[in-house]
């Protein structure tokens, strides 16, 4: 750890790196999107921290091009700031899912990272991903 000592910078995050630091769950209200009409479901996320330490986290998320996070079908990603958890804090985020006109019927894989980051939003230590299938018929 030569290199942290060069920069002035101690080894806080080295129990951090390879530890599994949040316990991610979602659910789908409605758990389907209709093809060939706009409609949306509503996706909640709860995130807990179950680290030892209190962490600087953010979630992205990625869709694929059929789906949205908005009405006008142009934001396939998303990226939500949740600031510093504490030890063992849930939070729960409500993320709006949107069908266009060009999804056909069929399963859409939505893939949820979960980062730890250090001391700001640019340096990741961490992430954790979850991939949740989005059913359209």
């Amino acid at each position: 750890m030569a290199i942290l000592g060069i920069f002035n910078k101690s080894n806080k995050t080295g129990n951090l790196v390879n530890n599994v630091q949040f316990k991610i769950s979602t659910e789908l209200f409605p758990y389907k999107l209709y093809s060939n009409r706009k409609c949306y479901s509503t996706l909640t996320i709860s995130i807990t921290n179950i680290s030892d330490e209190p962490l600087l986290s953010s979630l992205n998320f990625e869709l694929p091009s059929q789906l949205s996070f908005d009405e006008t079908g142009i934001s396939h990603n998303k990226e939500i700031k949740l600031g510093e958890l504490s030890q063992n804090e849930l939070k729960k985020i409500n993320v709006n899912i949107y069908n266009n006109l060009k999804a056909d019927a069929g399963n859409y894989t939505m893939i949820i990272i979960a980062n730890s980051h250090y001391k700001d939003y640019d340096h990741v230590i961490n992430s954790i991903r979850k991939k949740e299938i989005i059913n359209v018929e």
